[in-house]
């Protein structure tokens, strides 16, 4: 998984380097990845050139985990929850993680 690729301080040239310079690292993984990309990229001129299939390729909007107060969000850890648990055994984790 990865994710905060459009934070202040990455530049796009370093995001494009490694997603469209170096999208053959990506190709030739034999492993299920997750990448929140930033959508400046996913929507540009470049995006046909990025190593992920266009039928493996999703926006999902942003779950809130937590909240401005930095609480728990409950309802978006429980379907972020629900989600992980379709994809994965739940046993894998300790309890409460």
């Amino acid at each position: 998984m990865g994710e905060d690729f459009d934070r202040a301080g990455i530049t796009s040239t370093r995001i494009e380097d490694l997603f469209i310079t170096y999208a053959n690292i990506f190709r030739e993984l034999r492993t299920h990845l997750i990448f929140n990309l930033p959508i400046s990229l996913y929507y540009s001129s470049k995006a046909p050139q990025l190593p992920f299939a266009n039928d493996c390729s999703f926006v999902l909007p942003d779950t809130p985990v937590f909240r401005q107060d930095h609480t728990p969000n409950e309802k978006g850890r429980a379907a972020l929850q629900t989600v992980l648990e379709a994809r994965m055994e739940a046993t894998l984790f300790e309890q409460n993680q």
